[in-house]
């Protein structure tokens, strides 16, 4: 099991942001390969007032730095996460380096 455990959400075409967000698997497994970590990309429908398409990507690694590096150019990427997660755990230190991030990047 991985020492940590960075999840963030994203749903596609949010227009909360005004810019559309296309999710591609593909783009968050060469952030992966490129910073040495595992990933998974889960998508899955919401079903609300609308219909909308969420994607869980979690970043998996044994040292921060690498996971960190890959926290970055998915925010950088996609923007900011669209929901805070709960932590527990791996996932704990994981919420710590996504919010110092997104601190970081928007005040």
């Amino acid at each position: 099991m991985p020492e940590i455990e960075a999840e963030m959400i994203y749903y596609e075409g949010d227009v909360k942001r005004f810019k559309g967000v296309e999710i591609k698997e593909e783009e968050i497994k060469k952030i992966g390969e490129k910073h040495g970590i595992n990933v998974d990309v889960k998508a899955s429908l919401v079903r609300g007032a609308m219909v909308a398409k969420k994607f869980t990507i979690t970043l998996l690694g044994d040292e921060e730095s690498p996971i960190r590096r890959s926290v970055e150019d998915v925010v950088k990427l996609y923007g900011k996460p669209s929901s805070p997660f709960f932590a527990h755990g791996s996932k704990k230190k994981g919420k710590q380096i996504v919010e110092s991030i997104v601190k970081k990047e928007f005040g």
